[in-house]
């Protein structure tokens, strides 16, 4: 089992550079631009853990003038590579100091935040994001479900870590991405909803809305779900800068 961190690696980030908004991640994208429409959020958009930027040009495409940030710069470099008139910039963990209080209309992130191990680096992490929130902006936070390293899905695979199954908040949690290609394993860090909320309420952020997306039969798109349309992979989370 390799356990050095794979997304700091320029195969793993060529490999996901060629995966799109397809098979369970699609579940992550679909209700964004309705999220979009219901919290009236138009404008400058960061994209903070943006890999090799498939969120970040996502953003663009429904209108947002988008930055993407990420700690990890072999996804920085493929990113630039894919899409050379896009903004991507390394930082260092938490750091956006490159940008005045305010910058954003909205900060999404899009699964980053499972591999942040501890409540304090978590709560770090998004009252530095609230900073650079405007003051009526908009943080929509991507993360994996407890449930999601319990099952097998169309895009990950869990089978051959029982272990999952009594992890708690905090407790690393293993996962391998089918849709790479790779067998190397993933390692993040379990966080139920409860912590969620308790993380929350130590930021200057309020969470308004919560999703566990399934898919449906009627979706645009389609493929041959595992369990994906009874049990959610993803929680989204919807906050607002608090006034």
């Amino acid at each position: 089992m390799n356990q050095r961190d794979p997304y700091r690696d320029v195969e793993r980030a060529d490999a996901y550079s060629k995966v799109g908004i397809i098979n369970s991640y699609y579940l992550a994208y679909r209700d964004l631009p309705q999220l979009f429409s219901t919290y009236g959020v138009t404008g400058a958009a960061l994209d903070f853990g943006c890999g090799t930027g498939r969120s970040t040009r996502f953003l663009r495409e429904h209108g947002f003038s988008t930055v993407g940030v990420d700690i990890a710069e072999e996804m920085i470099v493929k990113a630039i590579e894919t899409d050379p008139h896009g903004d991507y910039r390394t930082i260092d963990e938490c750091d956006l100091g490159a940008f005045p209080n305010g910058s954003f209309d909205l900060v999404l992130s899009s699964m980053p935040f499972d591999s942040i191990p501890t409540k304090e680096d978590k709560v770090r992490t998004l009252r530095e994001i609230s900073r650079v929130l405007k003051h009526d902006g908009t943080k929509i936070l991507i993360a994996a479900s407890p449930e999601f390293y319990l099952h097998e899905w169309v895009s990950w695979s869990t089978k051959n870590f029982p272990e999952n199954r009594i992890a708690r908040s905090g407790d690393v949690v293993r996962v391998v991405i089918k849709d790479l290609g790779d067998d190397r394993v993933v390692e993040d860090y379990l966080w139920t909803d409860e912590s969620y909320r308790e993380t929350f309420a130590e930021t200057p952020l309020r969470l308004v809305e919560t999703r566990r997306p399934l898919a449906h039969h009627d979706d645009p798109y389609q493929c041959e779900w595992l369990n994906e349309t009874a049990v959610a992979p993803f929680s989204i989370y919807v906050l607002k800068k608090a006034q």
